[in-house]
């Protein structure tokens, strides 16, 4: 049988092993792989071809299409690659992928560059509080969140306890004199100089540890503290408690249940007792006739602010009677020594 020159240069180029001579318009290789390519073929590291045949799916030769078809490599951000390989686009949420020498990328709405924690985003570099109440976080590069890890109380639990050992610092016996002589600063995080009772020194130590704690576990957060009037003195009242008693100026009115008595005037009714009392300049002074105190509601405590102020922001009218209760701010006056208050200025 005879066989045509071309066939048979190609069956020697074949037998000859480990090196190929160049034959029916292939290339040369020197390493033994047994990749050439043909007449109107397409080389792989791990096919043949000839004339008419398909590529390998290897990346030798002159391409590195999938089998049955015309393969290409992609150049990106300086990077080659080649059919079939997905890569990311760069703006760290889209990818592409190389088919047929082409690019072809997805075009996902890429989110604002930041971080979400407790399910609110917050923006890259911004600072928040950590969900237990005491310790800071804040968004760094890649959407990681960082925060402090200071040993955290309950909160709620410090506010409980400085308030049980300020009541207490605040005992006194309205029988006896001169027992509310010493001034601390009373309040978490806002708040003034008030006075207590120094036998009560125990429920003083811990009053003043319990605000230590909240200010290290910060607690409060960041809260703007208006001012306050310091006290002058205190008395015990009648319901046995330190009442702080501030410079209201001569001939101020006292408001007592709605109702304001001239200074002077007798028989005004003691908020807290059965009891009377005379208004002078703004203060009362009861009776200690009968001892019969009369409790505040939940979250109030007895007190007195401006109810009337005048000329010069001086106060005109005090009110006495049950306030309201406070940590740091009020819906209405300036927390003051725990106490919600009007003041004049």
């Amino acid at each position: 049988m005879s066989y045509p020159s071309r066939f048979v240069a190609c069956l020697v180029a074949v037998t000859l092993g480990s090196v190929l001579l160049p034959a029916c318009g292939g290339e040369f290789s020197e390493d033994g792989d047994e990749s050439a390519s043909g007449s109107g073929g397409q080389a792989g590291s791990a096919g043949k071809s000839g004339s008419g045949g398909s590529a390998g799916t290897g990346r030798g030769g002159t391409g590195t299409g999938a089998t049955g078809g015309i393969g290409g490599t992609c150049e990106f951000d300086g990077q080659t690659y080649y059919d079939g390989d997905t890569f990311p686009a760069g703006d760290d949420c889209n990818t592409c992928t190389c088919s047929a020498g082409q690019i072809g990328c997805t075009a996902l709405g890429c989110p604002e560059e930041g971080c979400v924690y407790d399910g609110v985003f917050y923006q890259l570099g911004e600072e928040f509080p950590a969900g237990d109440g005491c310790n800071s976080c804040s968004c760094t590069a890649g959407g990681t969140v960082g925060c402090t890890l200071i040993a955290c109380g309950n909160c709620s639990i410090i506010e409980s306890e400085y308030a049980i050992a300020i009541d207490q610092a605040r005992t006194c016996d309205p029988m006896l004199t001169g027992q509310c002589s010493q001034q601390i600063f009373i309040g978490l995080q806002c708040g003034c100089d008030s006075f207590v009772n120094p036998e009560n020194a125990s429920a003083i130590e811990v009053a003043q540890a319990e605000q230590a704690k909240y200010a290290e576990q910060q607690c409060g957060g960041d809260v703007l503290c208006g001012e306050c009037a310091p006290p002058v003195s205190s008395y015990c009242s009648a319901e046995g408690r330190c009442v702080d008693v501030y410079e209201f100026g001569p001939g101020a009115s006292c408001k007592v249940e709605g109702q304001v008595y001239a200074s002077g005037t007798a028989n005004v009714p003691d908020p807290v007792s059965c009891n009377t009392c005379t208004c002078i300049d703004g203060y009362l002074e009861c009776s200690d006739g009968a001892y019969c105190p009369e409790e505040c509601p939940p979250d109030t405590v007895y007190d007195t602010q401006c109810a009337q102020c005048g000329a010069g922001d001086g106060c005109e009218v005090i009110e006495h009677a049950c306030l309201p209760t406070c940590t740091d701010s009020c819906q209405e006056g300036v927390c003051i020594q725990g106490v919600c208050k009007s003041l004049c200025g």
